[in-house]
């Protein structure tokens, strides 16, 4: 009798006698399957019962259902897409870029931000940014204010001096006078070019300039330089 493991088709002679009715387990010298052969059919086909495991079919498992299935509620739902919104990668990132673009601007247009607040450039100063500020190192001193009556006309008469007190060579800039009342409260600023555009080191240069029709309500004048660019006048 020609038999075949039904796993690696090993062909096999054993006795007729070696198969009774029932069948009998064989193993396969090969390749070590176990199954049950049953006598061969007068037709000539194997027959055989294989051991090997049945798996369910895939497309036959049942899956149970229950009624018991949570439905989210309109306030889950939106709680939930609120919590994938923030957890996207683009709120950081639109942050850092934020961030970068206002550290840039501070950094750009530190001396017009110093311009329109002055107070911040004690903030750039601590950070190690400083904002040259013209004339700042120069000494405004000696400054006089005076009114007179010429030719029937009021006249506010400023005078005073520039001195420079490093080593370098500095420009000098145009100078500012504001007129302030008893409250403090600004009324009029003028403004005048020296002649000198230079200082030398150790130099000391007077200035003088007059301011007609001064407010009546002045009682005091501030004089400090002016960032404004000197133009092609000399002064009054």
């Amino acid at each position: 009798m020609r038999i075949a493991c039904p796993s690696c088709s090993a062909h096999f002679d054993v006795p007729d006698d070696a198969i009774p009715e029932e069948g009998r387990k064989l193993r396969c010298s090969q390749c070590k399957h176990k199954w049950h052969q049953l006598p061969i059919a007068e037709n000539n086909k194997l027959a055989f019962e294989d051991e090997t495991e049945e798996l369910p079919d895939p497309l036959e498992t049942d899956i149970e259902l229950t009624g018991n299935i949570p439905i989210p509620t309109s306030e889950e739902i939106i709680e939930t897409s609120q919590k994938r919104r923030l957890n996207l990668p683009w709120v950081p990132i639109t942050i850092f870029v934020v961030l970068v673009l206002a550290i840039s601007a501070s950094l750009n247009w530190r001396a017009e931000a110093v311009k329109q607040y002055p107070p911040i450039a004690i903030v750039y100063d601590a950070i190690g940014l400083h904002v040259p500020v013209k004339g700042e190192n120069l000494v405004l001193k000696n400054i006089g204010a005076w009114r007179n009556n010429e030719q029937f006309m009021e006249i506010l008469l400023v005078q005073g001096e520039i001195y420079n007190p490093t080593e370098l060579v500095q420009a000098v800039p145009i100078i500012q006078g504001t007129e302030i009342d008893a409250t403090g409260r600004q009324l009029q600023t003028e403004f005048f070019t020296p002649e000198a555009k230079t200082l030398l080191p150790d130099e000391t240069i007077k200035f003088e300039f007059q301011k007609p029709f001064p407010d009546e309500n002045t009682v005091k004048l501030l004089v400090t330089f002016s960032d404004q660019d000197r133009g092609g006048d000399s002064g009054y």
